[in-house]
């Protein structure tokens, strides 16, 4: 995982005691819970046809989160606030476009088991389904590849495979979390869309990390969505490897047509190089395509770390297709931050 890619990361974390020190919890031991806060902010600036509703540029918040994540022991809770398409250049929005709201809310415990942990949570959180998914923090790429559903400012029909947030009850079983070589089965139920059942819903995912350490990670992924009283379903291969400042990869996904809304099954291929050159900058190409859509998006981008806290990213960002002539491009700037 890339140093900017912003997930539910902890930045610091304070006892609840200490909090608390003029609150009378003679009765209760609170000193070894510990609440971790963390979050982002990202604003954007962007220039291209891509935003040609808005005279060719875009001023946007596109993401900030606040998360709180109390644990003690071996259970946790975890909520994170966040809001999307804050948009100060509209006039008419008074700042924003869009709600304040609990995008991830869950609760979970894990036990030791067979040289491994076994994780189990309940609630309304990411299936981090897929090669590289993130749940609803989304891409490391300003503007989403195909896999999370493309766009930012686009028509772009991509499916979003590896940002999927659902209400779901998941099991996560990991083998070798702290060594060089890890493994993980990771799977759930959960609700999907319209008149349907949990138990219609699941997904079921193994996957490696740095095998043999050898720096080879992959997946192996299976997803059953109820579709009308139909079960259709995803299937997600992939593979990459880190090879010295290089992180190269390439995942497939099957979407059955009933799911992608398209005449017949659809593929999305994804292809990704980052290069780490030093702790201060990366650099990153993406290329992703889909076969039934004829949807291409092409991410070109460099992260300079400013700080530990704040860094910028520039991105060239190419969408088209050649079914509805689409063909947008944009030059955007983020300044993040996060803490």
């Amino acid at each position: 995982m890339s140093k900017f890619r912003v997930a539910l990361i902890c930045a610091f974390r304070v006892p609840v005691g200490a909090m608390a020190a003029d609150v009378n919890l003679s009765d209760v031991d609170m000193s070894d819970v510990k609440l971790n806060v963390g979050g982002f902010i990202w604003g954007d600036v962007g220039f291209g046809d891509r935003y040609d509703g808005s005279d060719d540029d875009q001023v946007n918040i596109e993401k900030a989160a606040v998360s709180v994540s109390p644990e003690y022991k071996n259970t946790r809770a975890s909520i994170m606030f966040g809001v999307d398409n804050i948009l100060s250049d509209d006039p008419g929005s008074n700042g924003s476009n869009d709600d304040i709201e609990a995008v991830e809310a869950f609760v979970g415990i894990y036990w030791d088991l067979a040289g491994g942990k076994l994780d189990l949570t309940v609630g309304k959180q990411g299936l981090l389904f897929g090669l590289k998914p993130n749940g609803w923090v989304g891409d490391h790429s300003v503007n989403q590849g195909l896999e999370y559903g493309s766009g930012n400012g686009a028509a772009g029909p991509g499916i979003n495979v590896s940002g999927q947030v659902q209400t779901s009850v998941i099991v996560d079983w990991s083998l070798g979390e702290n060594s060089n070589d890890s493994w993980s089965v990771r799977a759930g139920l959960f609700d999907g869309t319209g008149d349907t059942s949990m138990t219609d819903n699941w997904f079921i995912q193994g996957r490696t990390d740095n095998l043999l350490g050898t720096g080879v990670y992959g997946n192996v992924g299976y997803e059953q969505v109820d579709v009308g009283g139909s079960s259709e379903g995803i299937i997600s291969i992939g593979a990459g490897m880190v090879i010295a400042k290089f992180d190269l990869s390439l995942e497939y996904q099957g979407i059955d047509q009933a799911i992608a809304g398209t005449a017949g099954d659809e593929t999305q291929i994804i292809a990704e190089a980052m290069w780490n050159y030093n702790e201060d900058w990366s650099f990153y190409l993406d290329y992703a395509t889909s076969d039934e859509l004829d949807f291409d998006t092409t991410r070109l981008g460099a992260v300079w770390d400013y700080n530990e806290h704040f860094y910028f990213q520039l991105e060239y960002a190419n969408d088209s297709s050649n079914i509805n002539a689409l063909d947008v491009n944009s030059i955007d700037l983020r300044l993040a931050f996060t803490f």
